[in-house]
């Protein structure tokens, strides 16, 4: 395999666009999921052990999710070690150590949108509607009654029929049919996220850099709504100011 000029980046610009004959234009994807960064950085460690690099102007990088913030950390990193460098960000600002992770399995980096939970829980507890048939009587009346019947019943006296009882428990109670609603019919989501504007982590990582001519393309893909595609952010368009956006279509 053809071996490449090992000082391409310190070339004048003019010269560092001009691809070299014996190298052949090259295409990598990472894809998302957590857990694959760590198999991401091995790849491409490997890859890079064989001179096989992606380093080139109109080299691709097509990434996803966990997948973009190792294609994009690992182009920022000291030509040479970048997978040493890239494996030490990951370990210091992404990963747990074992111990901690072995009770609470949740890497360093996704945390909740605590404005956006806040704000959702504000908006649920102020509306008045949200307080209407929290108590029914009879309802509960009725409890009372599948109650006494299961107690007096041991046809009745089976997993099935005592999980039925809970339940609808559950309904007729006022507090547990107030958290259900507040659960299920809130605009609370339950999902976490990694970018923060500002935060420390994101600032740790060059953008601009990733949009330097002489680097490779980048193409991050994600799921966009309608109401996102007037508005993309870094993490969910192509990092090269002269290429579109793309995103994935799931």
């Amino acid at each position: 395999m053809p071996k490449r000029p090992a000082d391409i980046r310190t070339r004048p610009a003019a010269v560092a666009h001009e691809r070299h004959p014996d190298i052949p234009k090259r295409t990598i994807s990472l894809a998302g999921g957590g857990p694959a960064a760590a198999l991401h950085i091995g790849a491409l460690e490997y890859l890079n052990e064989h001179g096989i690099k992606f380093d080139q102007p109109d080299d691709i990088w097509a990434l996803s999710c966990i997948g973009a913030w190792v294609g994009i950390y690992y182009n920022q990193c000291d030509r040479g070690r970048e997978p040493e460098q890239t494996r030490k960000f990951f370990r210091e600002n992404v990963y747990r150590d074992d111990v901690s992770y072995s009770r609470f399995p949740i890497n360093a980096v996704f945390g909740p949108d605590t404005v956006a939970l806040t704000k959702a829980a504000v908006e649920f507890l102020a509306d008045i509607e949200n307080y209407r048939n929290l108590v029914l009587p009879e309802k509960m009346l009725d409890f009372v009654r599948r109650t006494f019947e299961f107690s007096v019943d041991p046809k009745r006296w089976n997993q099935g029929d005592l999980s039925k009882l809970a339940l609808e428990f559950s309904a007729s109670h006022p507090a547990t049919r107030f958290l259900t609603s507040f659960m299920y019919l809130s605009n609370l989501s339950g999902l976490s996220k990694m970018y923060y504007k500002n935060s420390t982590f994101l600032n740790s990582i060059d953008f601009e850099r990733s949009g330097d001519p002489a680097s490779p393309s980048f193409f991050i893909m994600r799921s966009i709504s309608r109401r996102e595609k007037s508005s993309c952010s870094p993490i969910g368009c192509s990092i090269r100011p002269s290429s579109k956006p793309t995103a994935s279509p799931g």
